[in-house]
């Protein structure tokens, strides 16, 4: 597959050439936001992504609620067996509080 470039997280791979999630061998076809979402989440390891981000990635220019990106992310989730309790691939953290000064 020349001209593909693949992004390794064992035991996954994304092509993000042809858009498609493996495990090992087996391939999981994400629908077009979902996979826009995660290759978003994979260029920017290791830091906190807005849900702003996210949205502005997958939807570009587009007006969409925030139930679209919590769907994308499920399935995300489902793919890669990330459990909500358990995280090992995409944790959520909850807005903070404010404090007054």
């Amino acid at each position: 597959m020349s001209g593909s470039h693949r992004v390794v997280f064992p035991p996954f791979t994304l092509d993000t050439t042809n858009q498609y999630l493996f495990r090992g061998s087996e391939q999981n076809n994400l629908r077009p936001k979902s996979f826009a979402t995660l290759h978003y989440l994979i260029e920017h390891p290791h830091r906190l992504v807005t849900r702003e981000e996210l949205m502005a990635a997958a939807w570009p220019g587009a007006k969409v609620v925030n139930a679209a990106l919590r769907v994308s992310i499920q399935e995300i989730r489902e793919a890669l067996g990330n459990k909500v309790g358990k995280p090992q691939f995409i944790e959520t953290v909850g807005k903070k509080p404010q404090t007054g000064s």
